[in-house]
């Protein structure tokens, strides 16, 4: 049946699938209006990015504004329905990056069982269905510590790129995470005993990616 063709499948297949499940779970169970203090100060920056008059409030979440103002000027959302939508991708993210980093430490099996405690979270699904940056923060640092175990396998400068840019992208939706962010490609680099061109490369790809995107997301949203 289904689960037999499923086993045979690539690990990314079943994340990807995985990914989508999530998807639709947490999209169609989503909040039904902008709840939060903090949601409709989301919404009004996307109408007009103001920190100063705490649209949003400081730090200003340049990255979760952006995605939130693409949604409604490419494809005409509501600015609720945009963030909505981009939670529950966040939140669907952070359980399918999981599965992957469980699969590569302790195996499949184990990696399906958290998947699946992940899914029934009580605080994963919150988040993931209000228009709040924490699951697209927790999403995109997942998938940084999943590009950052690659590069400690294989010490190859792709995965090390990937995972900054992940941690800049995670930056730009959370920036009070940004020292965790930081840690995470350190510590796979001092346990690789990277050479100091890997750190710079690293650690500089990191702070680039972070300063262009406020140059370029304050120019879209102004």
């Amino acid at each position: 049946g289904w689960l037999v063709k499923l086993s045979g499948q690539s690990p990314w297949i079943k994340a990807a699938l995985l990914f989508l499940l999530q998807f639709a779970v947490y999209f169609l169970t989503r909040s039904p209006s902008l709840d939060e203090h903090d949601s409709v100060q989301f919404a009004m920056g996307v109408r007009e990015f103001n920190i100063w008059n705490h649209q949003p409030h400081p730090p200003g979440y340049p990255g979760f504004i952006f995605l939130g103002w693409i949604g409604a000027k490419a494809f005409g959302l509501d600015p609720s329905d945009s963030f909505h939508f981009i939670s529950a991708a966040g939140g669907a993210l952070f359980v399918a990056a999981w599965f992957l980093i469980i699969r590569r430490q302790f195996g499949e099996r184990f990696a399906w069982w958290i998947a699946g405690c992940l899914l029934i979270t009580p605080a994963i699904w919150m988040t993931a269905t209000k228009a709040l940056t924490d699951s697209l923060a927790a999403g995109l640092i997942s998938a940084e510590i999943l590009a950052a175990l690659y590069f400690l396998e294989s010490g190859r400068r792709l995965p090390l790129l990937v995972a900054s840019l992940l941690g800049a992208a995670a930056a730009g939706a959370r920036p009070q995470l940004i020292l965790v962010i930081i840690a995470i490609l350190m510590t796979v680099m001092w346990q690789r005993r990277a050479p100091s061109r890997m750190w710079l490369f690293g650690l500089g790809t990191l702070i680039a990616g972070c300063l262009h995107r406020l140059v370029r997301l304050g120019e879209h949203l102004h």
